[in-house]
């Protein structure tokens, strides 16, 4: 929190900065150019947090509520879901968790609207935000492999999966656009992935601590099944 607090910072007393290789990525320089608007006030950015997993909660509701879950069960699902660390108690930080929970959520709902029938551009509302919820992490795109999947091989109409070759054809122009504004925008999708070339590289970048988190700890990622079982932590 502190060190994205001093690149948004950063970005408010230099905004010549804005766009560099900063620390913490995308987030603290969308708040240091916030801070041009308003000051540079951490309370404002912490508080605007807390309503953006509120506002995420209401899109999980609604997706809920469109997929017929009794409403005694819904909110016992939201109860639990509110004990979460990040809406208890990281949404009131100065971290990017809100905002990536609030735009999953709504590519979440956008996603439930086309599998009780919604138009096509419910998909694409729904990857475009997973798209834009991973420039602030590369682990968001995990989200669009189920989208994937669902999109090949759900059929609406039966509202049961079906495995069939037009399915296939159906949604191979959506995986299509996946695939080229990924290849179009590497450095921003891809970019713990720089520099691999051999199964050794993306086990060592597997292993590796960077950011001082440390998922792994007490793991090893030695092998390509424990590549499978830890490498996306």
């Amino acid at each position: 929190t502190e060190n994205f607090y001093k690149t948004a910072l950063s970005i408010y007393n230099n905004p010549q900065l804005f766009g560099s290789d900063l620390y913490g990525g995308v987030f603290p320089q969308l708040c240091g150019a916030l801070f041009w608007l308003i000051g540079p006030s951490r309370i404002f950015v912490q508080y605007t947090n807390v309503l953006l997993s509120i506002i995420g909660f209401m899109f999980v509701l609604l997706a809920m509520r469109k997929l017929n879950i009794p409403e005694d069960i819904s909110r016992n699902i939201l109860f639990i879901a509110c004990l979460m660390p990040v809406p208890a108690s990281i949404s009131a930080i100065f971290l990017r968790e809100s905002l990536m929970f609030c735009l999953i959520a709504a590519s979440f709902y956008s996603f439930v609207l086309w599998l009780r029938g919604g138009a096509w551009m419910t998909v694409v509302t729904a990857l475009a935000l997973v798209g834009l919820t991973a420039t602030f992490h590369f682990g968001v795109l995990g989200l669009a492999v189920g989208y994937a999947f669902a999109l090949l091989f759900y059929n609406r109409d039966s509202a049961r999966f079906s495995f069939t070759i037009a399915n296939l054809a159906r949604s191979l122009p959506i995986l299509l656009v996946a695939v080229f504004v990924v290849a179009r925008f590497p450095s921003i999708f891809l970019e713990k992935l720089d520099g691999v070339t051999s199964a050794a590289d993306a086990i060592s970048i597997a292993t590796e601590s960077s950011g001082g988190s440390a998922y792994l700890t007490g793991m090893e990622v030695t092998n390509p099944i424990t590549f499978v079982l830890f490498g996306g932590l």
